[in-house]
């Protein structure tokens, strides 16, 4: 949602966040991605009269409309018209610099205050389940993402693992943890709260968002952006975020390639034109 406001001003919007949110969000160490902030009365009233954004496409037939920003005046701009709006309309990885250093001003802070979960090169696995099944994605365990790794990086002995399946973790100690042959050390967020198969249902679009779960979802999508190697499925909203993040990181600078693995498709997916989203602004599509 933070990365398509910021293209929305492009199509001359103001974006605008509650003088609470900003607060809240801030608080976490987070950047802007807003232009302006209102009092929470007024935001509200705005917030009840505004409309669908017509820039944003639904996501698909599961997941409908984003319900995360809504928009008044301008009604004629459709997503289509927000691509035809860009400055950069001839230069399509210019425009993909701009979401990296989008992301880079919102994540950046926290990535800086970020204790990595080790001190050398590490390979991090993303194995997200609950809502994907949900949403009847497919799905991998455990043993296709560390094939994927050991496939491309057989050499890696430093593995941090990420999912919202406690299945998962335990998997990961019995397989990879102390006392394995392979001389493999794997970690994961501590403290970090997880279901057996992950996520409930009544989670569904409706994470838990108290203090511990955003500590652990920072830490999580910071691990993910800071590690040299990525394993994960596309299909998941937050490995594609984390991957454009840690793409931004390491946009300057030269690296190994390849860097990520996607376990969905089973190719590599450190091209900067590789397809990560089936909606938002649109403008990044494998060139034909």
């Amino acid at each position: 949602t933070a990365t398509v406001l910021g293209y929305s001003e492009l199509a001359g919007c103001v974006n605008a966040v509650a003088d609470s949110f900003q607060r809240h969000w801030t608080a976490w160490g987070m950047g802007p991605f807003w232009s302006k902030v209102l009092p929470d009365i007024e935001f509200n009233r705005r917030w009840m009269a505004g409309k669908r954004c017509r820039f944003v496409p639904k996501v698909d037939h599961v997941l409908g409309t984003p319900r995360a920003l809504r928009c008044q005046g301008q009604p004629e701009i459709w997503h289509s018209q927000l691509k035809e709006l860009s400055p950069f309309k001839c230069r399509r990885k210019s425009e993909f610099e701009l979401l990296l250093y989008q992301l880079l001003w919102i994540f950046g802070p926290v990535l800086v205050q970020y204790d990595q979960p080790f001190r050398h090169s590490y390979a991090a696995l993303h194995i997200r389940h609950g809502d994907k099944v949900m949403e009847n994605r497919p799905v991998f365990g455990l043993r296709k993402h560390v094939a994927g790794l050991k496939l491309l990086w057989p050499n890696f002995e430093r593995i941090f693992v990420t999912s919202d399946d406690a299945k998962i973790i335990e998997a990961t100690k019995e397989s990879l943890g102390s006392g394995n042959s392979q001389n493999i050390i794997v970690r994961w967020t501590t403290g970090e709260k997880r279901w057996s198969g992950g996520a409930p249902s009544d989670q569904f679009m409706n994470h838990e968002h108290d203090n511990a779960a955003i500590r652990a979802v920072l830490s999580d999508f910071s691990a993910l952006a800071l590690s040299p190697v990525l394993v994960g499925n596309n299909e998941s909203c937050f490995f594609n975020g984390a991957r454009l993040l840690n793409m931004a990181v390491h946009w300057e600078h030269r690296r190994r390639h390849p860097w990520c693995f996607d376990v969905n498709t089973e190719e590599i997916c450190d091209d900067w034109f590789f397809t990560y989203w089936g909606w938002g602004p649109g403008f990044y599509r494998k060139p034909r």
